[in-house]
């Protein structure tokens, strides 16, 4: 092997020099960190827009189910209208007028509670009670123009309970009492069953709280829920807890031409404005550093006061 060969094929046995090594390593660093700073950035982005399409499919089933409920405020199944035009209204449980079943007649089935005025509820924060009467399928069966003394009722009947808050109502009148059932036969409310005849709805006389307070894991959500009687006796039902991450409820109300925070008397309200502040489940997606936030307002028709 001549001098020359012998040299070339030392200095490859040789390697890398000490160099060469660290700019390699470095190389190698950089390659590394771009790599990790775009997994970083992809995965801030992905829990970023994780949290928004949350947030606004929080926002979109708030406002459906919360509409579900408000657009029927005072509405029952023979005639909506609450107006000046709208048919007699009997309240026949008047000897309960401090119970929430009073309101229908009232404030028109809305009841306001305005920064935190209904116990339980979220500081600063509004809620709203809403009454309204849902077809039971049970009819008046009677032939006779004026019954006296009970309402044979069809095979609907079945689905009322004795002591269950019921609305008669026949597009001239309606009523609310309490139900006293013997089979199919409803007994008479007092001074006003006379009034009723065939083909009279009884309906199932209903109201939803919807609030925001304390949950369980450690934010507030939108709850909701049901106020009941049996035999003449108020109860609440479970809070039944909606959408979890809502902050805050405000809730404003047309009255004429004029949006006001609440009032004694609603009855003459058309529309409810909702506004909902939602905060994320992802901590430190925000620009801040934060949860992401969104604030939104919806605004829901009252039915019955569409005339």
């Amino acid at each position: 092997m001549s001098r020359r060969n012998y040299r070339v094929g030392r200095r490859k046995a040789l390697g890398l020099s000490l160099i060469e090594l660290m700019i390699a390593i470095l190389i190698g660093l950089l390659v590394s960190a771009a790599a990790i700073s775009l997994f970083i950035s992809n995965r801030q982005i992905y829990r970023s827009a994780e949290s928004l399409g949350r947030i606004q499919e929080n926002l979109r089933v708030s406002f459906e189910l919360m509409a579900h409920d408000l657009r029927g405020a005072g509405g029952n199944p023979c005639d909506a209208s609450t107006g000046t035009d709208a048919p007699p209204f009997y309240n026949l449980v008047n000897n309960f007028a401090s119970n929430w079943w009073s309101n229908l007649g009232a404030g028109g089935g809305v009841v306001s509670y305005d920064d935190g005025a209904l116990t339980g509820t979220h500081a600063g924060s509004d809620a709203i009670e809403v009454l309204y009467a849902e077809d039971s399928g049970a009819r008046s069966l009677d032939t006779q123009a004026s019954p006296t003394t009970a309402l044979a009722l069809n095979d609907g009947a079945a689905n009322l309970q004795n002591g269950q808050l019921v609305v008669a109502c026949d597009f001239r009148q309606s009523a609310l009492f309490a139900a006293s059932l013997s089979g199919t036969s409803l007994a008479a409310p007092t001074g006003l069953l006379s009034t009723f005849r065939k083909n009279t709805i009884i309906a199932d006389y209903k109201a939803q709280r919807w609030y925001v307070a304390d949950n369980n894991h450690g934010g507030r959500s939108l709850f909701r829920q049901q106020l009941v009687t049996s035999g003449g006796v108020p109860s609440v039902g479970a809070a039944e807890e909606v959408i979890d991450g809502v902050d805050n409820m405000q809730l404003q109300y047309l009255v004429g031409s004029a949006w006001v925070d609440g009032a004694a008397n609603l009855s003459g309200a058309r529309a409810v404005r909702v506004t909902l502040d939602l905060e994320g489940n992802e901590a430190n997606v925000g620009t801040d550093g934060q949860p992401l936030r969104r604030t939104l307002t919806h605004t829901i028709a009252l039915r019955s006061r569409a005339r």
